[in-house]
């Protein structure tokens, strides 16, 4: 089932805020958010959503707060039709906070949601990400926040937990489909319910040739899969402040490659699976293999070079199965059958269906020919008195019998002249 998510806690970066603390007092009306960012980044670390994920809500200090700009919200800000487009009806807001348990946008991971809460008053997040110019967690909030003032945050957990088994998810199908068939991950997709997540792999031998993967090899993946979250392996968070650190490191863990530091100045933050893997990210994770619940490979296809998997984790495969199997109660309640009947009377429903859209089709050729034929023989009359035309009116024709009927028409008065 998993740790049980802890409901409160005061923050542990007591670096950052004694820094906060001295420095606020001296700040001036002019202080920049790129000040700002040097006062909490000079403490370096983490934050809190990375060394504390199983966090629900936590108190926090506002640095600062503004007005929030249309153009943060939309890549590189030049489209003008899209800047109308995402203004809001009404003013947002852009805080910046001490510490945070809600997770940025990055890394394939969405933005947490939540809420800042003071005297008892929720304002919602819709958005948590770094700003483009100074690299600072920003809260998009519906309502501002004195700075200086204290907070309460609390974090959407239902989306929070599903963000976090799916993420740790997608690091064990990489880990397996690198081993088992030299496949590396480039990127994925963590999608909403219901789509399915995806995985676009592909060949570490540089060969540009398209992963060719049959039913039974992702059968056998999904298993080997299955098998390590039910094993219950830990999940092991690896912080390393400089390069030495990652290479110490390293020299006693054969399997662990140190990639670059981070251009950030952060710490390195490496996830490892136990014998499987090692990876930088900065997303959140749950702790044990077990806290995934299980994964269900649904597809895979090829364009060029890349392979794309699509996957489905834990909380929302249930949801999914939940929705499978009331489907399968509705549809066998209208078939009056079992599950393991549907295909074949699908299939036998399917073949009558279209035995009958074949004989509807004679049938309506029959009598587009027939009425065809008596509307020439009326048209005929009406040529005798002086009149060039028929009228016919039948409801619910479709447009195609009536094509019939006047194709069958021209052909008969053509043949007379």
């Amino acid at each position: 089932i998993g740790p049980r998510p802890r409901k409160t806690a005061l923050f542990i970066h007591r670096a950052i805020q004694r820094r906060f603390l001295r420095s606020f007092a001296s700040q001036t009306a002019s202080s920049s958010l790129s000040d700002t960012r040097q006062q909490i980044m000079s403490a370096g670390g983490l934050l809190l959503c990375q060394n504390d994920p199983w966090l629900q809500e936590a108190k926090a200090q506002v640095i600062s707060c503004r007005e929030w700009p249309v153009d943060v919200a939309i890549a590189g800000g030049k489209d003008e039709e899209k800047k109308k487009k995402a203004q809001p009806t009404k003013k947002q807001f852009e805080i910046v906070l001490s510490d945070t348990i809600l997770y940025p946008e990055g890394g394939g991971q969405p933005t947490d949601f939540g809420t800042l809460t003071q005297n008892g008053q929720p304002h919602n997040v819709s958005m948590v990400m770094a700003h483009p110019e100074t690299n600072l967690i920003v809260h998009k909030t519906d309502a501002p926040l004195e700075p200086g003032s204290d907070c309460t945050i609390s974090v959407d957990w239902p989306r929070r937990f599903d963000h976090m088994q799916h993420h740790t998810g997608q690091h064990l199908i990489s880990a397996v489909f690198r081993d088992m068939f030299k496949l590396e991950t480039g990127s994925w997709w963590l999608a909403t319910h219901p789509q399915d997540c995806t995985i676009d792999l592909h060949p570490l031998d540089s060969s540009n040739k398209p992963p060719a993967l049959t039913a039974a090899d992702l059968a056998a993946a999904e298993a080997k899969i299955n098998d390590v979250i039910r094993s219950g392996l830990p999940i092991t968070i690896h912080t390393f402040p400089t390069a030495s650190d990652a290479t110490n490191f390293a020299s006693i863990h054969p399997k662990f490659n140190p990639p670059p530091m981070p251009d950030s100045g952060a710490p390195l933050r490496i996830i490892e699976i136990p014998d499987l893997d090692y990876n930088p990210c900065g997303g959140t994770h749950v702790s044990l293999t077990s806290h995934i619940g299980a994964v269900k490979l649904t597809g895979f296809t090829t364009k060029g070079s890349v392979g794309r998997l699509s996957f489905v984790v834990g909380e929302r495969l249930r949801k999914r199965t939940h929705d499978a199997f009331e489907r399968e109660s509705q549809m066998g309640a209208l078939l009056s059958t079992s599950a393991d009947s549907f295909v074949p009377i699908v299939q036998s429903l399917r073949e009558d269906n279209r035995k009958m859209a074949a004989k509807v089709k004679s049938l309506e050729a029959e009598l587009a020919g027939r009425l065809g034929k008596e509307l020439a023989s009326r048209l005929a009359e009406k040529k005798e008195d002086g009149i060039v035309g028929v009228v016919e009116v039948r409801e619910g024709g479709e447009v195609s019998f009536l094509g019939a009927v006047a194709r069958a028409v021209g052909e008969i008065v053509g043949k007379k002249e």
